[in-house]
């Protein structure tokens, strides 16, 4: 089958979607709200129009939340039954996403409930329960008794393993942070895999995506787990994704026996196209978090945008709308929830 036919589908559905982004000028807007019913005015005739009804009806910024993460999994369920055979197992594990970060709000829940003692009846009807590729019994997990009990749950699925993994260390440190590394692994690594299952052709601009998307990922693991966890390097080392371009197990090796060992300096050395642009240099480089997130969107983008001026008719449009559109709905519930919880317009601008 030739490209064109593969994605002529796909690429007006998601390209027509790529123009509806909202701008930074419309988030600035938004943050500038006199509130959250005023911010939430502002969506009508974008493609979010249908939460201002759904606020409307409920004054749940909750339900709202929810209803955009229902959305973005019928999207991918539509498109999985209307591409091309050759990309469906691409698309099958790139949409795992959904359901792993589903999973992570669930075991947050949990550890919540079991380990800090904490009521967590108001957020259990917010949990997405329909099943997205495995059958996940979800009432019965957040209501387990123990860790083992979870992983016993989830025999036949791909989280067993690593929640199992991870979580002798999350009880040590008394953080989920662990586990949710180790899920991330088996995500990322699977969908590295996947590549290869695609068609020939757009394997490498595969490659370039996600590969970027896993070396950035890495450089900010191997920072926490130093400085924040102080691990030793073996463990560090166990800990990162499998896969990357940039960044491989000896070059790590090397970056963690050196000095010259932070966010800003490895962003330099590893993406140095970017470093001017994200002020590599600058002391706020250095040890912090918020700039390595920063970091992130702003590689990421840059990557994205590279895979859209690519050829048309490629897995480049998918790829740059699964970034584009996961980064906007973040943005936009940051800004409503900072609406919800009365925060200055320019607070809201520092976070955006």
């Amino acid at each position: 089958m030739s490209e064109l036919k593969r994605y002529a589908y796909i690429n007006a559905r998601l390209r027509g979607r790529l123009s509806q982004l909202l701008t930074d000028d419309f988030f600035n807007r938004l943050a500038d709200s006199e509130n959250l019913s005023a911010a939430m005015a502002q969506l009508k005739n974008s493609r979010y129009d249908f939460l201002v009804s759904l606020y409307e009806d409920t004054g749940d910024i909750r339900t709202c939340e929810n209803a955009l993460y229902v959305a973005e999994v019928d999207l991918y369920r539509d498109l999985y039954g209307k591409v091309d055979k050759s990309l469906q197992p691409f698309l099958n594990q790139l949409t795992l996403y959904y359901e792993s970060d589903n999973l992570k709000n669930l075991l947050r829940l949990w550890f919540d409930r079991k380990i800090r003692g904490r009521d967590i009846n108001p957020y259990t009807g917010y949990i997405f329960k329909e099943k997205i590729q495995n059958n996940l019994p979800i009432d019965a997990l957040i209501n387990a008794e123990e860790i083992t009990d979870i992983i016993s749950l989830l025999n036949g699925t791909p989280y067993m393993a690593p929640i199992a993994k991870g979580s002798s260390e999350s009880f040590k440190k008394g953080t989920l942070f662990p586990i949710e590394l180790e899920l991330d692994k088996m995500y990322y690594e699977s969908l590295w895999d996947s590549i290869d299952t695609l068609p020939r052709k757009d394997r490498e601009p595969a490659r370039k995506a996600i590969g970027a998307q896993i070396d950035l990922i890495n450089l900010n693991t191997v920072v926490r787990l130093k400085h924040y966890f102080e691990m030793d390097g073996d463990k560090i080392l166990g800990s990162l994704i499998a896969g990357g371009l940039r960044l491989n197990r000896n070059t790590l090796v090397r970056e963690l026996s050196g000095e010259d060992f932070h966010h800003g300096a490895l962003l330099k050395r590893y993406f140095p196209e970017y470093a001017a642009l994200l002020n590599a240099d600058s002391a706020g480089a250095r040890d912090s978090l918020t700039f390595m997130e920063t970091a992130y969107d702003t590689v990421m983008d840059g990557e994205s945008r590279k895979a859209l001026r690519g050829y048309p008719f490629s897995i480049g449009v998918i790829l740059a709308y699964f970034h584009f559109s996961k980064r906007e709905i973040t943005r936009l519930m940051l800004v409503l929830n900072a609406k919800f919880y009365r925060l200055s317009p320019e607070r809201v601008r520092g976070l955006l």
